[in-house]
Formats: C-alpha cells, sequence, structure tokens
C-alpha cells in the first residue's frame, strides 16, 4: 500500500490541509465556546457580536475569552 503523505510532492500539501483543518476546527470551537459564555453572561447575543465573533481570529478569541471573565458589556469583552 502507498502512503501518500510520504510522497514529496502531495505530502507537503497533504499536511497543509490538515494543519488548516485542524485550525478552522479550533476557531470555530473557540467561537461557539465564547459565544455560549458571552449570552450566558449577558442573556443574549446582539448582531454585531455574533459577527466579530464569526470574524476573529485565534488570537481575538483568546483575548476575549480572558476579558469576559471581568467584563461588564459586550464591549468591554469585544472590542
Amino acid at each position: 500500500m502507498i502512503n501518500v503523505a510520504n510522497n514529496k510532492v502531495l505530502g507537503p500539501i497533504i499536511q497543509e490541509r490538515f494543519e488548516e483543518g485542524q485550525r478552522k476546527g479550533r476557531n470555530e470551537g473557540q467561537q461557539a465556546l465564547l459565544q455560549h459564555m458571552l449570552i450566558e453572561k449577558f442573556g443574549f447575543l446582539p448582531e454585531w457580536a455574533a459577527k466579530r465573533l464569526r470574524a476573529a481570529s485565534e488570537d481575538e478569541l483568546t483575548l476575549w475569552a480572558k476579558r469576559i471573565i471581568h467584563a461588564k458589556t459586550f464591549e468591554e469583552t469585544l472590542l
């Protein structure tokens, strides 16, 4: 059986796609968790906040997850 991952041409492409999928999955998971946290803390999720979550980078999501602990408003958390 041929292991395509060891192929000099296809291997790097497969690895890159795999890592890209992992990053996307982590980002989506962080978005969902932060959304649940925001709803739990503030009772609802304004559309502007939902848009910010969908467009956020992994670093932004991590920062916002830390901010939500002490924040009193959506703005304090997401801006």
